[in-house]
């Protein structure tokens, strides 16, 4: 039970309403924006991936690094349940339909801006997928931050801040991508 319901079943207290309630509650908030810095760290540049986490065969998508050479490996097996928080997809191998439904989110497959070198995708909650230009773009469910031109939730709109920056245009490149509240 998320922590909205918990505190919804102190204030609220018994009865079918409740019950009622905690079930829109947890469905609404189970198809959030991604979240785990931990194990998606945040990048604005493929080169994040390695030089700062220092994860090889990792590529940045939209803003986090992702282990592509893995999920290609696991897409081509058909083996992409192994990754179920993001699986990857592909032209040939669309985002399972079975992902929509009752308290989830639509996914679609967003794929790496360098096609020629990555050719897999992942699948993201179309919240996670909607493009932007400032965080007022992102208002309500889209988790309110615009992170490297794609709405973010505020765990990696932070972590983002604090990437070195390796010289001045590089840092003029980032706050530009980061963009401040609007």
């Amino acid at each position: 039970m998320s922590k909205v319901a918990m505190e919804l079943l102190v204030v609220v207290g018994g009865g079918r309403w409740l019950l009622v309630l905690c079930a829109l509650v947890v469905a609404s908030t189970s198809a959030q924006v991604l979240r785990d810095t931990k194990k998606y760290p945040a990048c604005l540049v493929d080169e994040d991936c390695l030089e700062y986490h220092k994860l090889a065969d990792h590529v940045c998508y939209q803003y986090f690094c992702y282990p592509h050479k893995k999920a290609t490996e696991a897409l081509e097996a058909s083996q992409a349940g192994a990754f179920k928080d993001l699986p990857p997809c592909s032209r040939r191998r669309p985002c399972a339909s079975s992902q929509s439904g009752p308290g989830k989110e639509r996914q679609v497959c967003r794929r790496h801006h360098d096609k020629r070198r990555v050719s897999v995708g992942v699948c993201v909650g179309e919240r996670s997928n909607k493009e932007c230009s400032s965080h007022s773009d992102c208002a309500g469910d889209a988790g309110g931050f615009c992170c490297n031109e794609y709405c973010c939730g505020q765990e990696y709109f932070d972590a983002l801040k604090r990437l070195p920056c390796s010289n001045d245009i590089g840092c003029q490149v980032r706050n530009n991508k980061l963009l401040t509240v609007v």
